[in-house]
This record gives structure tokens, sequence and C-alpha cells, in this order.
């Protein structure tokens, strides 16, 4: 409660606006200048890079990169600081002196882990291997997972 105030909570937010914005305009716009070479319809539940990068006729191995670099600031490093974070409250939990103690604790944070898993890994999956070998519908899965379960 100390550290984790409302003046803390609100600047943690407005970071993590500031600091997706230029990503989210600069690929977005990027990727809408190239031109697109079959049907303008994506077969996707929403318009996402992959099934985008699809439909585009030219060579986008250099925007390819830069969305695995942005992926990787954007969705590994958050990953593993909170893996890293729940190393120590799973060492803090450890050192509560009863069972019952330790249990309630860590049934406390095994939702947030999984909901967190859930979404990094699958959001790993898709954007870190844009041309990956899964099927369309796979890919859907995927991403439905990622976006409504989560």
């Amino acid at each position: 409660a100390t550290t984790m105030n409302r003046r803390m909570c609100l600047l943690m937010v407005i970071a993590c606006w500031i600091s997706g914005i230029p990503f989210a305009v600069g690929l977005t716009g990027w990727l809408f200048s190239y031109s697109f070479c079959s049907s303008k319809e994506i077969e996707h539940f929403f318009c996402d890079i992959s099934p985008i990068m699809d439909l585009i006729c030219a060579d986008t191995h250099l925007f390819e990169l830069l969305v695995f670099i942005a992926t990787v600031i954007i969705v590994l490093i958050p990953f593993i600081l909170i893996a890293a974070s729940y190393i120590q409250v799973i060492c803090a939990i450890l050192q509560i002196p009863s069972a019952e103690g330790r249990h309630k604790a860590f049934s406390t944070c095994v939702a947030h882990l999984m909901v967190v898993t859930l979404f990094y890994c699958t959001t790993g999956l898709i954007h870190l291997k844009p041309k990956s070998s899964l099927s369309l519908n796979s890919k859907k899965l995927v991403a439905l997972s990622y976006t409504v379960v989560t």
C-alpha cells in the first residue's frame, strides 16, 4: 500500500500508454502502406497483424523483424518481470508458517498466474512467429484465447 498508491498506479498507466502508442501507430502505419495482392477480406475475428500480413504481396522481412522486436519489448520483457515478481511472491509464501496460510496465499495467486501465463504464451505464439505453421483455425483459436478468454 505504501509503494502502490493511486499516484504510482496512475503514473504506471500513463507510462504504458505513452510507451505503447509509438509502436502501435508506427507499425500500423507501415503495415497499411504495403500493397495487397489478393482479397482485402481477412479470415479472422479481428484486424490483427498476422492475418493482414498474409494478404501483402511485397517482401515483408524487415517488417516482420520489427514486429518481432516490438513483440519482445512489449510482450516478453513484461512477462519476464511478472515471472520474476512471482518468484519473489512464492518465496514469501513459502515462509508463511501455517499450511493453511500458505494454501490461502497460493490460491489467491493461482488464478492471476494462470491468466498471465495464458495471455503471454498465446500472444507470444502468434506474434513472435507470425508466419508459423499453425493452421488458420488454430491461429483463430489462439487469438480468441488471448483476447476473449483472458
